[in-house]
């Protein structure tokens, strides 16, 4: 670099960030540069990976929720004790199942969101893309992939991810 191009890398360490993007010029460990690269980002494969994971997650709030209420539900309890044969066990089964199913969906959907998150970092969309898709279909057995349209989403946003658009 010649002595001019110095002083003006000297005099733009004082700017601030936005002057000297808005300029087109920046410096890296001391040199000027002379063209700012911009970062290219999945923002679709994104927006529609964190829409399928927050509907996957939804649905199985929705599961938990369903849980709880069965087991508020007394009456029903009683019902089934006096004209069910039997059939208050496999209610409390039921709320079982519902919770379970409803936790495990609930991880799998924060994990889809992660994988979102990934898809947006420059750089890590393959292995978000891997994730959403991996996760997505395994929800699938939990929350019927939030009731299927979280599951088109996290294949669709998945696919996205791994194409990086």
């Amino acid at each position: 670099m010649d002595g001019s191009l110095v002083q003006v890398a000297k005099y733009l360490r004082f700017l601030s960030k936005e002057l000297v993007f808005k300029l087109g010029i920046a410096i890296w460990k001391g040199k000027l540069l002379t063209e700012v690269v911009k970062v290219k980002r999945a923002t679709a494969g994104f927006i529609v990976s964190l829409i399928g994971g927050i509907i996957d997650a939804l649905v199985a709030v929705l599961l938990i929720a369903a849980a709880s209420w069965m087991a508020e539900a007394e009456t029903l309890v009683e019902f089934m004790h006096r004209y069910g044969h039997g059939m208050a066990w496999s209610l409390v089964e039921l709320q079982r199942l519902l919770t379970t199913l409803g936790v495990i969906g609930l991880i799998l959907a924060i994990l889809v969101i992660v994988g979102a998150v990934l898809i947006y970092m420059p750089g890590k969309e393959v292995i978000g893309g891997i994730l959403v898709l991996v996760f997505s279909i395994i929800n699938m057995f939990f929350t019927l992939g939030g009731f299927f349209i979280g599951l088109i989403l996290g294949i669709v946003g998945g696919a996205l991810g791994i194409a990086k658009k």
